[in-house]
């Protein structure tokens, strides 16, 4: 089911101030970001309320050999945690980092930390 055009924003500022980022931060984001955001919330509602968004082919996936850099936002949901965890536990050598403060998008909420740890890791 489409979510109401006329809410669309709201549903943006909502998504960005409890899950994406953190409390206030839709206030800081030029028009072109909120634009992003709002366009692709039908995108996120219909993955929020699909019940299979959720249910990973962990036997395709634990066959991956590469390098495999996992991250998380300290303040993400329990559920990134949670898939992280499993992914954590089939692939074979990952590195994990949590961003501490940050929430879902910590490439959003801390750049540079992101952009080092990106740089700074093995791909092999």
């Amino acid at each position: 089911m489409p979510i109401d055009k006329i809410n669309n924003e709201a549903a943006a500022k909502q998504y960005l101030d409890t899950i994406g980022i953190g409390e206030g931060e839709w206030d800081k984001l030029s028009e072109p970001m909120r634009r992003i955001f709002i366009n692709n919330t039908e995108s996120w509602y219909n993955q929020l309320t699909d019940p299979e968004s959720m249910n990973f082919d962990f036997t395709q996936i634990s066959r991956f050999k590469k390098p495999t850099l996992l991250s998380n936002g300290e303040l993400s949901l329990l559920v990134y945690h949670t898939v992280v965890d499993k992914l954590e536990n089939i692939i074979p050598h990952p590195k994990r980092i949590t961003f501490e403060g940050s929430a879902h998008v910590h490439h959003v909420c801390n750049p540079a930390k992101f952009i080092k740890a990106v740089r700074n890791f093995n791909f092999g």
